[in-house]
């Protein structure tokens, strides 16, 4: 059972997410249809190291970046 809140890390220079709702996943762990619709696709812009996204059953996922994304120019 899934106790508390879900989190996703997300790699520095990453700005688009897929992310399966493990809540989803239990309430239905045998149906197909429980996987697909468990499924979570959210933005995380470069400038932000968090957010969070909303699965189709109401269950809150967030997402970490592990480090900001450094610019090309940085010296």
């Amino acid at each position: 059972m899934i106790a508390g809140e879900q989190t996703v890390v997300v790699p520095g220079r990453t700005a688009r997410v897929t992310a399966i709702c493990q809540a989803c996943l239990e309430e239905q762990p045998d149906r197909l249809e429980s996987y697909l619709s468990a499924t979570v696709e959210a933005s995380l812009p470069l400038e932000h190291d968090h957010g969070s996204a909303i699965c189709s059953r109401g269950h809150e996922i967030r997402f970490v970046r592990t480090r900001r994304a450094e610019s090309p120019h940085a010296a």
